[in-house]
């Protein structure tokens, strides 16, 4: 199970399972930590992305969102289809209606963007399999308790990650269920304490790897863009205010 920071509470000694929760980890970080895992000997892959390509969609112009996720989305496309070209079987999870998900009209429309790329990432993937199997893992918005399901803006409580588990258990075969009963400990724990954590890997911005943030093309340039409107707008204001001033003094 490899995914962003909703799977921190995870126990791996609760669930038949190895976790890896990439904190602030956007659907391209996901993608690239799976190059760095070892999955010689694992059958089932899940992965669950998302909700950290949300955070910045109210700063961003959404063309330019929608084609950086885009890209994500395809980098992932890839990421399933070499896992199910190696006889893997890849489960994506839907993005929860997190309060972050879903505070204004702009962010639930991302987030029902990201989750229509993701299921139809899936059915793509399904068409060209060759050995492997894929599914999409939807949300249903109708399950979701604001007062219990929500350990915070971003995150799940343990409640509705436990939840998320059993629904899992639904789909697997029945000889590979997260649930066995020797495992004497519960599903879940204190964040991170039963699970791998780790940052993104790759860029912060644009999830690609070989540089950070600060020196990524794509953010810089957007700050130029940004910069160059804020310019623009006040050089416009002042030309208003003067040629309002003017037509005072004529009068």
């Amino acid at each position: 199970m490899i995914g962003d920071s909703n799977f921190r509470c995870i126990n791996e000694r609760g669930v038949m399972a190895t976790v890896t929760a990439i904190t602030g980890g956007r659907i391209g970080n996901i993608a690239n930590q799976v190059e760095d895992e070892d999955l010689s000997a694992i059958e089932n892959v899940v992965l669950s992305s998302g909700q950290n390509c949300i955070n910045d969609i109210d700063k961003l112009d959404t063309k330019d969102w929608e084609i950086r996720t885009l890209g994500e989305i395809k980098q992932l496309e890839k990421t399933v289809s070499d896992l199910m070209s190696e006889g893997k079987n890849v489960f994506i999870m839907g993005l929860s209606p997190t309060p972050a998900a879903s505070s204004t009209k702009q962010r639930q429309t991302g987030r029902k963007f990201i989750n229509d790329q993701l299921s139809e990432l899936v059915q793509n993937a399904i068409s060209n399999k060759t050995s492997g199997m894929a599914a999409y893992i939807d949300e249903n918005d109708g399950n979701f308790n604001a007062a219990t399901d929500f350990a915070d803006e971003r995150h799940l409580t343990p409640l509705a990650v436990e939840r998320m588990l059993r629904k899992l258990d639904e789909i697997l075969p029945e000889s590979q269920k997260l649930r066995n009963n020797m495992l004497t400990e519960r599903q879940t724990c204190k964040p991170y304490k039963g699970c791998y954590g780790t940052y993104p890997v790759g860029c912060s911005y644009c999830t690609r790897k070989n540089h950070d943030e600060l020196a990524c093309r794509l953010k810089i340039q957007h700050q130029q863009e940004e910069n160059t409107k804020k310019r623009n707008l006040s050089s416009e204001s002042q030309g208003s205010s003067g040629t309002k001033q003017a037509a005072k003094k004529q009068r």
